[in-house]
Order: C-alpha cells, then sequence, then structure tokens
C-alpha cells in the first residue's frame, strides 16, 4: 500500500479521559490495525501549530496498548468495580444505587502522572523523520482540531498526498437544535476544511454518504470516492449462553452521552409510567441501565435521575465501566433501548444485535440501514409505543422477547478483518 500516515493527535488527547466515546472507539480500532501490521511505512502523524511532528509506527502500537489499559478494553468484568456496581444492584431489592465514586484503577495518582508526562513527551517528540515521503496516504479518523484551521495548512503544501479523512455524520449542520448554540457553524467550517482537503472520505452508512454528497453539491464542490464501510462491534460478537452471574432481573440498557439527541428524557418518563403501573398491579417494574457519561443540555434528565422517587430505585447510571463489563450487561439485557433522534451509524445498535440481544429502536433511516431490519422500531417522540414494547418485552418467556431475540439472531455482523480488507482495498485504489 506504500507509506502511509496516521494522525494520532486525538489519541494523544484523550490520554486523560476515563471512559471513550464512540470515535474515541473507531480511532482506537484503525490504530491498533494499523499498528498491528508493523508496516515499516507506518508513520505516527501528531498535528501542532507550526508542522506536524512524524515518529515511528512503534508509538501507535505503544498508544494502542496504553488506551487499552486505561479504557479497560482487554480486561476481565471481574476486575471491573462499576459491573459489580451494577451487579449489586440487580440482585437486590429495588432502591437508589449508590453513588459511583471510584474511577478505574488506571486513573490513580500515579498513573495519571505517568500519563501527562507521556502527553507532554509525545507532543514535542521527534524521531528524526523529517517529512511524509511523497504519494503517502494521510488518515484522519477522529476530526481532531479541525475548527482550528491552522494546523492543517500544511496540507496546503503537499498536494501530492492522498488524504483520508473519517467523516462521521453531518448531524449538527442537519439537526443543529440538538447541539450546543453556535456549534453549527463552527462545523460547517470544519466539513469544509475537510472536504476542501479530502482525496476520498470514509464513512459507515449509505444515509451518511448521501448526506455528504448532497452537501458537496451545495457548497459547489466534486465529491471525492467516498467508501460506505458498516462499522464492526467494539466488543466483538460473542454469543455465548447468558452468563449465570448476572441476575434474570428484567432489565434493559441503553449507552451513550446523555445528551438532547439521545433522548434520555423520553425512557425516564417512560420509567416513571411503568413503576405507577407496577406499584398499581403490585408488580416489580423492569429496571434501566443507563452507561454514558452526562453530556451537555440534559438538565430536565439530571432533574429526574436526581430527583424523582418514582425511578430512584429502579434506574442506575454507569460512567465508567469495561468492555468486558458492558459485553455481559448487554448480553443478558432484555433489550438494548436507541431512542436517538439522530445517528451517524449508532454503535449501540450494531453493539447489541451482535452480542443476539434484541434492539428496541428508533425509526430512523439510519438505524433500519444499520440493524439490517432486525430491531424493533417506534418513533422516538412516541412515549405510549415505548412503554408498551418494553412491557412485552420484560419477560423472559414473552412472545415477544422469543420474535426478536429470533430477529436479533439473524443479525450478521460485521467482522474486523473484513471491514479493514475493505478500508485497505479503498485506500490502494486512490
Amino acid at each position: 500500500m506504500g507509506p502511509l500516515a496516521f494522525d494520532l493527535t486525538h489519541l494523544v488527547s484523550r490520554l486523560m479521559v476515563p471512559s471513550p466515546s464512540g470515535i474515541d472507539r473507531v480511532d482506537l480500532a484503525f490504530a491498533r490495525h494499523f499498528a498491528a501490521q508493523m508496516s515499516p511505512d507506518l508513520i505516527g502523524l501528531h498535528l501542532s501549530l507550526v508542522k506536524p511532528r512524524l515518529m515511528t509506527g512503534d508509538t501507535i502500537g505503544q498508544l494502542v496498548v496504553l488506551h487499552d489499559d486505561m479504557w479497560r478494553q482487554t480486561h476481565s468484568h471481574l476486575d471491573d468495580p462499576a459491573f459489580h456496581r451494577v451487579l449489586h444492584w440487580l440482585a437486590g431489592p429495588a432502591r437508589t444505587p449508590e453513588p459511583e465514586t471510584a474511577l478505574p484503577q488506571a486513573f490513580s495518582p500515579w498513573k495519571k502522572l505517568q500519563r501527562h508526562w507521556l502527553k507532554a513527551r509525545l507532543r514535542m517528540r521527534k524521531e528524526g523523520i523529517q517529512t511524509l515521503p511523497a504519494g503517502a496516504i494521510y488518515v484522519n479518523v477522529a476530526q481532531h482540531v479541525l475548527d482550528l484551521p491552522r494546523y492543517y495548512q500544511w496540507l496546503e503544501e503537499r498536494p501530492d498526498l492522498k488524504k483520508v479523512f473519517f467523516l462521521h455524520d453531518l448531524l449538527p449542520l442537519n439537526m443543529p437544535e440538538y447541539f450546543k448554540a453556535g456549534y453549527r457553524p463552527m462545523f460547517d467550517g470544519v466539513i469544509d476544511l475537510m472536504t476542501r482537503h479530502a482525496s476520498a472520505l470514509i464513512t459507515t452508512t449509505q444515509v451518511v454518504k448521501d448526506d455528504v454528497e448532497a452537501d458537496l453539491r451545495r457548497r459547489g464542490r466534486a465529491v471525492p470516492p467516498i467508501l460506505v464501510a458498516p462499522l464492526p462491534s467494539p466488543l466483538g460478537d460473542e454469543r455465548a449462553s447468558l452468563d449465570a452471574q448476572i441476575p434474570q432481573h428484567d432489565y434493559f440498557v441503553t449507552t451513550g452521552t446523555i445528551e438532547p439527541r439521545k433522548n434520555h428524557l423520553l425512557l425516564l418518563q417512560v420509567w416513571r409510567d411503568l413503576v405507577e403501573r407496577a406499584v398499581a398491579k403490585g408488580s416489580e417494574a423492569p429496571r434501566l441501565v443507563i452507561i454514558g457519561k452526562r453530556g451537555w443540555e440534559n438538565e430536565q434528565v439530571i432533574d429526574l435521575l436526581e430527583r424523582c422517587q418514582q425511578i430512584g430505585g429502579h434506574v442506575i447510571e454507569v460512567s465508567h465501566i469495561s468492555s468486558a463489563g458492558l459485553r455481559l450487561l448487554l448480553r443478558n439485557a432484555r433489550a438494548a433501548l436507541c431512542p436517538s433522534f439522530g445517528e451517524g451509524y449508532g454503535l449501540p445498535v450494531a453493539e447489541a444485535l451482535s452480542l443476539g440481544t434484541p434492539v428496541i429502536a428508533s425509526d430512523i433511516k439510519v438505524f433500519r440501514e444499520v440493524s439490517q431490519n432486525c430491531a424493533r422500531f417506534i418513533s422516538p417522540i412516541d412515549g405510549k409505543g415505548w412503554l408498551e414494547a418494553i412491557e412485552e418485552m420484560s419477560a423472559q418467556t414473552s412472545p415477544a422477547q422469543t420474535l426478536w431475540r429470533a430477529k436479533a439472531a439473524g443479525y450478521h455482523a460485521p467482522q474486523w478483518p473484513d471491514y479493514f480488507s475493505k478500508v485497505e482495498a479503498f485506500l490502494q485504489s486512490l
């Protein structure tokens, strides 16, 4: 394939972040793949205000090892306090969960100091690589600091390079109401800069590709080659039998940052109704495990989480959990709930279906594409529909549970070797 420069600026910047976002995990998957090739033509690239710092490919491998440890990608669930906190809560009667206080062991003061030192060293590192070889492929997965054009001025001086950007979605342009005020014009500049330089683009769905092509026509630009490749689940697709360690309580899981677009508010309002119905019947309401950090403009959601007595014993938040712990919680859940108003891909859908777990998702085009129509679709504003679907799926032996678990079993999970075969063939074709 020839020389390839992988932009590791984002991974370096995330050395102090306890939990990975979806973009983090995709960036790490690309880094892991390229590092595993052990190619002498692989170069690590770190952006700076003056010019990029270039490093040997070994640096990328070192970062992968660090992030695997920090984000507990390879750790056992047995060593995960967050997983055991959820397990303990599920095993007992409905009660307000204990506060989440402990960060992963990887964030001990000594390890934090080590990473601060490494972060500074990587940002100043020079390894004798003076310039990128002519015709090299530059790959940028995480779109880091694209809102600061000065970091990318060097691309103007290298028309010979093949510049490939991973474009995750155009949601801030198409659905600005779900983002912070002022974010849309900033993101418009990001897309303008990216598409001005891009020799090619990689994305995950035909929905996003169509959006990108329409946006490029609006800007009066030619459409470069665009690869559409559905992402495999970072959690794998281990469809083992239900784990005996997890109590067979009726519980559901939703994953993602708590922010308006993810529509946690609908789920919490549904859960309040579920609890009220259960109390009236003298029965037990199902439980909800929310996995994700708190984001922005989520005051109503936080108010419900912290002050609503009805749901207090039936909902738990988890911010930091290992991949193994998340895999087990998803695999044993009655269903994964994905009520988003908009997504570019929707990793939680792929993660759950890859494990054979039923999915209840918003009826939006991207979820129909990603799920291969193996999920149950409901409008993201149909609270009654979500309530009824969750009630129907609560019992392990219910007809709905049997039907949608069979649907999930029919999902053809994308695999990482196949995924990167497509990516490499695409890069070679440029």
